[in-house]
């Protein structure tokens, strides 16, 4: 996880970047989130095999984290408390490039955006029937970011 923090604003990324809503309530942070649909965004490798030249985005659904470690300890990992997955349908999927980006979406009866989850790791090839993308989960970070966040 990597927080920026600049003394004024910088001009150059306005057009990229936005704030995002942190899931800080308690009701949030004890939510897994499993069975939302989510947004993924970024700029990483499309069907083509080459980086995107504007800023796509996909829609995933979260999964189980325990369904989610049977996948991956066929693979040699381990999904923990501090990770969440979301996606496994076909060609729909983060991929190399992608990296740090996030997941988000609207929750409850929040209007606002929140942030869930930041891009990790995923199958290869990406987008791969029955193999969700793994995020750091944004919740087991949120003390961290709100004790680093202010100047």
């Amino acid at each position: 996880m990597l927080m920026m923090r600049f003394k004024s604003a910088y001009e150059a990324y306005l057009n990229f970047v936005k704030p995002i809503c942190l899931p800080y309530t308690e009701e949030l942070r004890n939510n897994s989130f499993e069975g939302y649909s989510m947004e993924v965004a970024g700029w990483g490798k499309t069907e083509t095999k080459s980086t995107s030249d504007v800023k796509l985005k996909v829609r995933v659904p979260v999964i189980k984290n325990e369904s989610c470690q049977k996948i991956y300890k066929r693979a040699g990992r381990t999904i923990t408390e501090k990770q969440l997955c979301a996606g496994g349908l076909e060609s729909q999927d983060s991929c190399r490039g992608d990296s740090g980006g996030p997941l988000m979406g609207q929750v409850s009866s929040m209007e606002n955006w929140m942030a869930i989850g930041v891009v990790s790791y995923g199958p290869s090839p990406c987008g791969l029937r029955g193999w969700p993308g793994v995020y750091s989960r944004v919740t087991a970070f949120v003390d961290w970011i709100l004790a680093n966040i202010r100047p």
